[in-house]
């Protein structure tokens, strides 16, 4: 995995195809398709990769609006037998397409296609068969518009909560364990394990429970409350659960509070800064900005002490100033990584997990996190981690994940 210091996203690599071929996906646990560009998109930016291209993949199909895998796409699949749109009787002979759109404006929107996924580090083999390689959907686009069409990175890996989620096609089809864990390093670099891969040094985690979220494709935990220091912000539990609830997203690159949060959290980082004696500055966003600090976050806890989100059934996710506080050119100068969400909600999203390991225990409904130099674990050799354990036989009905 690898991150974008200016741009703000972390993406990873994704082999796909026959022989593989490498699409550099920015990994995002708030979406739940995978896709890049088609060979034929009409409206597909400058990206890192070629396009991707299903008649040079002998192992490659377009997926039929009869095919189940399409359903499993259900947030955003339609069945037409024309370009036009969603149509009211779907044509069971069409192409399987999807459309997806984003809170920022952005867009994608393509047709399926089913093909093999190659776990890094493993054989380049040309044949299917092959025990690393496992058949996985994701989309082909067709057109792509906003951020989306103007970024590095070819596309987006869907980890979000739903059937048709990345994740949940590998651990259907046996390929691992129902786990996965996200590593964004500082300033760069990370890693995406998947399955119960191994870490060195065996980390503690701080563990609390995935709870539904008020929109089904997301993962959402439960903030009992926020300390700032050592001073607990004013907060009552129930406003944490407004909205879509508290979501992790590691597609967003701040953190977004519901606005009684972000109000107490901005109040007290005002604070925080008048005592360390630092200056109001401007980003030129309108952004809640310091100078007149250190010149890196080494030594910055002197003027910007520790927050803790603290979980409703335990854990806790510990934020250093440099998982709340993003750095300008200027040196010495500092923003508020922490915006207003309105009453929609709370995302955390990548800044907070700076050096951390989020481990998405999906088989136990649990999430941890352990403090890790993530930037060392991503430079480790794949084959360390791959290809992943394979989960024993099932002895029972598959969990669910709501």
């Amino acid at each position: 995995m690898d991150g974008s210091v200016r741009i703000g996203y972390f993406y990873a690599v994704l082999p796909l195809g026959t022989p593989p071929k490498n699409f550099h996906a920015i990994v995002d646990t708030g979406s739940t398709v995978t896709y890049v560009p088609c060979f034929d998109c009409r409206h597909c930016g400058a990206h890192n990769s070629a396009p991707f291209n299903p008649s040079q993949s002998p192992t490659a199909k377009y997926l039929s609006c009869k095919d189940p895998q399409c359903s499993k796409q259900a947030t955003v699949y339609f069945c037409d037998s024309s370009d036009l749109g969603f149509s009211q009787t779907p044509n069971p002979n069409a192409q399987c397409r999807y459309r997806i759109s984003y809170a920022e404006q952005s867009s994608s929107e393509g047709r399926l296609v089913q093909d093999v996924f190659t776990f890094p580090g493993s054989s380049s083999s040309s044949s299917s068969s092959s025990s690393s390689s496992v058949p996985v959907v994701f989309g082909c686009e067709a057109s792509e518009s906003g951020e989306i069409f103007k970024q590095k990175p070819d596309g987006i890996l869907g980890m979000g909560n739903s059937p048709g989620a990345f994740h949940n096609q590998l651990a259907a089809a046996g390929a691992i364990p129902h786990i996965f864990s996200l590593c964004f390093g500082f300033p760069s670099g990370g890693a995406l394990l998947l399955g119960d891969a191994p870490v060195p040094g065996n980390p503690t985690y701080s563990w609390t429970p995935l709870s539904a979220s008020g929109w089904g494709d997301f993962f959402a935990v439960a903030v009992d409350h926020i300390k700032f220091g050592d001073e607990r912000l004013g907060v009552q539990q129930s406003m944490f659960s407004k909205g879509y609830r508290t979501v992790l997203d590691s597609g967003t690159t701040f953190i977004y509070l519901i606005t009684p949060a972000y109000r107490a959290f901005a109040a007290a980082a005002k604070a925080a800064a008048k005592a360390a004696r630092l200056q109001t500055t401007s980003d030129g966003y309108g952004d809640i900005c310091w100078t007149g600090a250190q010149a890196d976050f080494a030594g910055l806890d002197k003027a910007f002490p520790n927050v803790e989100l603290q979980f409703v059934g335990g854990g806790r996710l510990v934020l250093p100033a440099h998982r709340y506080l993003f750095q300008l050119s200027r040196k010495g100068s500092y923003c508020l990584a922490v915006f207003d969400n309105g009453m929609s909600g709370s995302l955390i999203g990548g800044v907070a997990t700076r050096n951390v390991l989020v481990k998405y225990d999906l088989e136990a409904r649990r999430v941890g996190f352990a403090d890790v130099d993530c930037q060392a674990l991503g430079q480790m050799p794949s084959s360390k981690f791959t290809p992943p354990p394979k989960p024993p036989p099932v002895t029972a009905a598959p969990h669910q994940v709501p």
